[in-house]
């Protein structure tokens, strides 16, 4: 009887630390998607079509954005100028596992941020 005690003790310790580990990196995560929002909007507040937040446990992001003759490369300087570096072709990553992606459509260009990434480790 005092071991099965033991055991479900250690299992509910286990379960709050899971708990708080997932609140943590989802805050995190929040506090990255809402900086680079704001830079964002900053920046180029009047080329943004829609955003689309489908943000859970970590941050994701699609942006629409106008496509116009010179766009393409202000969203690049835009890009560096934030500290990404170019990883390939139209995907950047920071420092700190940040991703973006450019994707270049006919009628506009999305942009898609996540955070954190595993491909940018």
């Amino acid at each position: 009887m005092h071991k099965k005690f033991i055991f479900l003790f250690f299992i509910f310790i286990l379960t709050i630390y899971g708990f708080m580990f997932q609140f943590n990196g989802r805050q995190d995560a929040f506090s990255h998607q809402k900086k680079f929002l704001s830079s964002l909007n900053e920046r180029l507040n009047y080329r943004i079509k829609s955003v689309e937040n489908y943000s859970q446990v970590t941050a994701y992001i699609v942006v629409n954005l106008e496509r116009g003759n010179n766009n393409f490369l202000l969203y690049k300087d835009f890009i560096s100028s934030m500290g990404f570096g170019a990883t390939d072709n139209n995907e950047y990553c920071s420092v700190d596992r940040e991703r973006i992606n450019l994707f270049i459509e006919p009628n506009s260009i999305r942009l898609v941020y996540v955070y954190p990434s595993s491909f940018c480790d």
